[in-house]
């Protein structure tokens, strides 16, 4: 919208006026609806691929790692707990 200055040339909007076209856009950091949110923080992008965060997939050695860590800690435990009780509940299990 031009604005009134002293001089007789208009001003011009400073602002970008989207199209129709650019109102579903999430990834070009403006607010096309106008709402205050912008992209992924637009509701309206909340389902569009550039707002969907995944979680990273483990790789083969990283699968590896996690399996070998666990196993350890779950024998440690079986091993400190089977240490821990007394002799005659032991043999009381068996």
């Amino acid at each position: 919208t031009p604005t009134p200055t002293p001089t007789p040339t208009a001003t011009g909007t400073p602002t970008r006026t989207p199209s129709e076209s650019e109102s579903g856009l999430c990834g070009d950091g403006f607010d096309n609806d106008f709402d205050g949110d912008t992209d992924c923080a637009d509701p309206d992008c909340q389902t569009d691929q550039s707002c969907l965060r995944t979680a990273p997939a483990l790789s083969g050695a990283g699968r590896f790692l996690l399996v070998a860590l666990l196993a350890g800690a779950a024998f440690l435990g079986l091993r400190a707990f089977f240490r821990s009780r007394p002799a005659g509940a032991r043999e009381a299990s068996s």
